[in-house]
């Protein structure tokens, strides 16, 4: 890979994975969405599960981001 190629590559798999990693509200993906309209899920109720989530997800991501995308 040339230098350029590489961070372009690592760059959109982050923001790949951080835009996936919408569980924080009802309104990020269609499935909170049916989840808030079937059910009696308050916006607090998204912020206290999907905060964690979250950021257990970009920890995850930042540890096997350099195992599997090496610089």
């Amino acid at each position: 890979y040339h230098s350029s190629t590489a961070h372009r590559d690592v760059t959109l798999f982050i923001s790949k994975e951080n835009s996936a990693a919408s569980y924080a509200t009802p309104f990020a993906a269609p499935q909170n969405m049916l989840a808030a309209g079937w059910t009696n899920y308050k916006f607090m109720d998204y912020v206290k599960i999907g905060t964690p989530m979250v950021v257990l997800t970009y920890i995850v991501v930042a540890i096997l981001l350099p195992v599997f995308m090496p610089y």
